[in-house]
């Protein structure tokens, strides 16, 4: 077997970014939504020891060793990032090539993160169930899958397989259907797309002062704004926003809305609020921030039954599927 030097510690929320969070200790405070109570949930640590998973974006091979290609290459995006992420934090707005590494970052963001594999594994999982649900209504079809399945190496004993108990376990949904994780690394196949939407878009970054802004294991949100048609009224246009917080007291906005301006403007506390809302309403588990705060550790509780939605309908009705469970090892 081929020894490697390699780390399997992999941030899904990048260290450099986490460092401008830290306090005058460089420490920075995590808030977690599952804990059972308010006290429970608070805690400090190093950035460096901070939105960790192992092997996250690392593929087991065969032979033992690891395809470690896409965490070297989220390496080098953030190589690139974290000097832009300065300038964009000091309130200089980034053109051309500057602004096209940082929009490759802010994909990266987009699709690096437990919450999007875990909704991503979903998918996947949703999709598998819908088939397994159009192969069972068709017998004949149901059939030939299980004769070819008996005739796989797959099969141990093609003598043991009961087709009809097996149509009746699958009919029934008398299991939980475990998704790897691994599964949601489907998401990095559209960061070319939302790399080319990002540079698109018209960049804002907004300074907040009265309030500080946190952040959380799921830092880049986008969020539709705007009404569907009804009797009673007309439709509001609908407008996307995507932020992510750069510091305690930076946010960078991006828009499709024409005549918005790249120069930094002042929010107010009102807005500030929101941004955070939007944070912790999205975490999957941890909140992050530059200090200890009841306020924040209220509103974590507030949205400690939330996490980022994604519509599973696309592939059939969610009463028809068995339970899922999206699991870091099988």
């Amino acid at each position: 077997m081929t020894t490697q030097k390699r780390t399997k510690r992999h941030h899904y929320v990048p260290d450099f970014y986490l460092r401008h969070f830290a306090d005058e200790n460089d420490v920075v405070w995590i808030y977690d939504k599952r804990a059972k109570h308010v006290e429970a949930s608070i805690r400090w640590s190093d950035p460096s020891n901070v939105a960790l998973q192992g092997n996250i974006y690392s593929v087991r091979k065969d032979d033992g060793t690891y395809d470690d290609r896409l965490d070297q290459w989220l390496q080098g995006v953030e190589d690139k990032a974290a000097p832009i992420h300065r300038k964009l934090m000091s309130g200089i707005m980034v053109e051309g090539q500057e602004k096209a590494d940082y929009a490759v970052f802010l994909a990266s963001l987009a699709t690096r993160t437990p919450a999007i594999l875990n909704r991503v594994a979903e998918l996947h999982g949703a999709y598998i169930q819908s088939r397994t649900i159009r192969i069972l209504a068709d017998e004949q079809h149901f059939r030939k899958e299980m004769e070819d399945f008996k005739k796989s190496p797959f099969c141990a004993d093609p003598d043991q397989v009961d087709i009809e108990a097996i149509a009746k376990f699958l009919k029934n949904r008398m299991y939980k259907l475990r998704i790897h994780q691994q599964a949601g690394l489907r998401a990095f196949q559209v960061t070319d797309k939302l790399t080319d939407k990002f540079f698109e878009m018209e960049w804002n970054l907004c300074d907040s002062e009265g309030r500080k802004l946190v952040t959380s294991d799921n830092p880049l949100v986008q969020t539709f704004i705007g009404t569907a048609p009804t009797k009673e009224q007309r439709a509001k246009p609908i407008e996307e926003l995507v932020t992510v917080p750069l510091s305690p007291s930076v946010m960078l906005e991006l828009r499709w809305k024409s005549g918005a301006s790249a120069k930094v403007r002042r929010p107010g506390e009102e807005a500030a609020g929101l941004y955070n809302s939007i944070r912790a309403a999205n975490a999957e588990q941890y909140v992050f921030a530059s200090s200890r705060d009841a306020g924040i550790a209220a509103l974590v509780q507030k949205y400690r039954d939330h996490k980022m939605d994604i519509d599973l309908n696309l592939f059939g009705r969610m009463e028809e599927f068995a339970p899922m469970e999206v699991a870091r090892k099988l």
